[in-house]
């Protein structure tokens, strides 16, 4: 029997960017990271959202520090984080609330449940 038995779905975004829409619909995020090309700390922020919301929304999850020319996330096997609305990945510039970057730096990947 394998260690992780439910399927997940592996997703990334097509190319740098400054969030990514994991999931559009309900999902079980089980695993999320980033890679961050800039030169400078940046948080990843996940939200139970359809699509990325307003400046100063505070993430779903706590906040994950990734620091420059780094890849960083978080693995909530087996269960996993439920996102009833879908699930919007983003970096921001501040810890706390979402302050989205100013340029394409991330690549995002998540493994999720429908």
């Amino acid at each position: 029997m394998p260690l992780y038995p439910s399927p997940v779905t592996p997703v990334s975004s097509p190319s740098l960017a400054t969030y990514y829409v994991i999931s559009d619909v309900t999902c079980v995020v089980k695993r999320a990271t980033v890679t961050n090309t800039s030169a400078g700390t940046l948080y990843l922020h996940l939200f139970d959202a359809k699509e990325l919301p307003d400046p100063g929304t505070a993430p779903a999850v706590t906040p994950i520090t990734v620091s420059a020319g780094t890849a960083n996330g978080n693995d909530w096997r087996p269960e996993g984080v439920r996102f009833p609305h879908g699930c919007v990945a983003a970096l921001s510039s501040t810890l706390d609330t979402l302050t989205i970057v100013g340029s394409a730096v991330g690549r995002f990947f998540a493994e999720l449940e429908r």
